[in-house]
């Protein structure tokens, strides 16, 4: 059984694109492991 992700981070980015870069490196290279990432 797959075990399903525990956390989701919700990203507003309206006028924020030249954050936007810096925002997603932050969230990716936290140290919690269950984040729920999206499928295409």
């Amino acid at each position: 059984m797959e075990s399903k992700p525990k956390v989701s981070v919700i990203i507003p980015i309206y006028n924020g694109s030249k954050y936007l870069r810096e925002c997603l490196d932050t969230v990716l290279n936290q140290t919690c492991s269950d984040i729920e990432r999206l499928k295409k």
